[in-house]
């Protein structure tokens, strides 16, 4: 039935919009794999204009896991995700969960 993947990602206010930029390539490529079935990044709500750090989640949707497999061999995912996590205030919570129904 495939694979569901949330990864979360904390970032400092003042990374945001970068990490935005590198995560809009990320997920335009990531679309772009076979196995993909949907691919989007989300903004958590934040605590306020002066809130410290940014939610961003990834959340996705592979059709099995030999295509998640691949989606963490490519080079897009490579380039990016070591890049992405520099920005982040912490390790990024991921989470894969395989789709029942």
């Amino acid at each position: 039935m495939g694979l569901f993947v949330r990864a979360q990602f904390w970032v400092p206010a003042e990374q945001a919009e970068l990490f935005q930029t590198l995560a809009t390539a990320l997920v335009e490529a990531s679309r772009a794999e076979a196995g993909c079935r949907s691919y989007h990044l989300c903004q958590r709500p934040s605590d306020g204009d002066d809130a410290p750090a940014q939610g961003f989640e990834f959340v996705e949707l592979w059709a099995d896991q030999n295509a998640f497999d691949g989606h963490g061999a490519s080079a897009h995912f490579q380039e990016y995700l070591p890049q992405l996590s520099a920005l982040a205030t912490d390790e990024p919570l991921i989470e894969v969960l395989p789709v029942l129904l």
